[in-house]
């Protein structure tokens, strides 16, 4: 009996331990970059009254809790609205950090908008609740991990980029730089603005926001004795995001806003459709009429794989059918061929 106790006592001990390990292991790969080779994106889930929501942050190559890094908070476009925790990266920042994984020192937060009602431009100053969650997950990330808080980098696109200008005029002091893209604001919002540098972007052509929305803001800046750049990608319409953070003088002012952003970049000529097409080389079986060519990246389908299992009920993925059985064959060569439900 004594000896029972013993194995039991011992038991629950090795229980215990192998609890702890479980959860120190949990803590370390939650705050430490993996083999350091380079950055990676890393899911996370912030809970409050409402429930969960998936927000993901990028580590960067070398991540160690002993030094802090600096850190982009981003607040995404229209298209990254949902509660997969994966749409937000597909364009703008995203790309532009997977192209600098092994060299970037940012570390990058990337919550998500929820309301998927809210005006096209308007999801992330128009609904108070998704832009506090925000910032709220950046609290989180800068208890769990070692953020460099008087570094940090406010951008946005488009939807995300109206809710930069708004909230870099409600709190300048909290950000070392800001960079909307594709957006817009008020003129009420100039003081504020004038706290901080900003750095600008929009295209010539954009026919959804006028390039006025970006220059008669950044001229407001510095009228006021603010720090204000902008710079006009010649083509590209709306949606650029993919474009800017494309461009190393980006990163290098998101690193030194103390410096003069260099604004006359030398764009890239961005590819023709004819030119993805050929890149596709795709062959057609039948030629359709009227027919249009969707381009499907990786990234799209990795969110698809997030977000299809939340909205298709258990239900409609069960069923059954009845087995059947058949003979074939004849003489020596026959066999029986059977199906089960």
């Amino acid at each position: 009996m004594n000896n029972l106790r013993k194995l039991t006592a011992l038991y629950r001990s090795l229980r215990l331990c192998g609890a702890v390990l479980v959860v120190w292991l949990t803590v370390g790969v939650a705050v430490s970059a993996a083999d350091g080779d380079s950055g990676h994106f890393v899911d996370h889930v912030f809970r409050d009254a409402e429930g969960d929501h998936k927000y993901v942050v990028f580590v960067p190559a070398g991540y160690t809790p002993t030094k802090p890094s600096p850190v982009i908070f981003y607040l995404h476009g229209a298209s990254g609205r949902g509660r997969d925790g994966r749409a937000q990266l597909i364009v703008g920042l995203g790309p532009g950090l997977k192209q600098r994984a092994a060299t970037t020192p940012f570390l990058a937060v990337f919550p998500q908008n929820e309301n998927l009602r809210s005006r096209l431009l308007g999801g992330w100053h128009d609904d108070s609740r998704e832009l506090d969650r925000g910032l709220k997950i950046l609290d989180e990330v800068e208890r769990t991990y070692a953020v460099n808080r008087e570094h940090r980098v406010l951008v946005g696109v488009s939807m995300g980029a109206f809710g930069v200008w708004s909230l870099a005029a409600k709190d300048p002091t909290r950000w070392k730089a800001v960079i909307p893209v594709s957006g817009g604001g008020k003129p009420d919002f100039i003081p504020g603005l004038a706290k901080v540098p900003v750095w600008a972007f929009h295209a010539a052509d954009d026919t959804l926001v006028p390039m006025s929305s970006s220059t008669d803001l950044i001229d407001g800046i510095n009228a006021a004795g603010g720090r204000g750049f902008v710079s006009i990608v010649p083509t590209g319409g709306h949606n650029i995001g993919n474009h800017v953070f494309g461009q190393d003088e980006v990163w290098e002012w998101m690193l030194h806003p103390e410096k003069l952003a260099v604004t006359n970049i030398d764009w890239p000529k961005r590819p023709s459709a004819a030119s993805l097409i050929d890149e596709l080389k795709f062959v057609p079986g039948a030629e359709v009429e009227r027919a249009i060519l969707i381009r499907v990246n990786g990234d799209l389908l990795e969110s698809l794989s997030y977000l299809l299992p939340d909205q298709v009920p258990a239900t409609a993925l069960n069923g059954a059918r009845a087995g059947t059985s058949e003979h074939r064959g004849q003489g020596i060569m026959s066999f029986q061929v059977a199906t089960h439900g």
